[in-house]
């Protein structure tokens, strides 16, 4: 085994239920989707014509990539086959960066943070 996962008997249990819900993924990408959400619609309001829509669309995209590497039956398959722990690698490498990237989240992170922690 390459990770350690959740063992899954393919034909008793089906696929869908193999969905892990792991607290240590799931908040931090909550919270960076939350903070960039904030901080976009405050940019969007201002300056609609450099954070658009598709903006916000490709960081959602990135973060439901790395989401559906992370905690979908694709970990579990990944557990017990090479292949689909390799689709995990390239959702991990070459879907997820490029989309964040497109989403410009440098500005929105930083405005979507609390006044208290931008000011220190």
């Amino acid at each position: 085994m390459s990770h350690p996962g959740v063992a899954v008997n393919w034909v008793t249990q089906p696929l869908f239920d193999s969905w892990t819900l792991g607290i240590w993924v799931e908040v931090p990408l909550g919270l960076a989707v939350v903070c960039y959400v904030r901080g976009w619609l405050r940019l969007h309001r201002r300056v609609p014509q450099r954070f658009g829509s598709g903006r916000l669309a490709a960081f959602c995209g990135g973060i439901v990539a790395i989401n559906a590497a992370l905690e979908s039956p694709l970990h579990a398959l990944g557990a017990r086959l090479l292949q689909a722990h390799m689709v995990q690698h390239l959702l991990l490498m070459m879907v997820a960066p490029p989309l964040l990237w497109l989403g410009a989240p440098l500005l929105p992170q930083l405005s979507g943070l609390p006044r208290q922690l931008r000011h220190k």
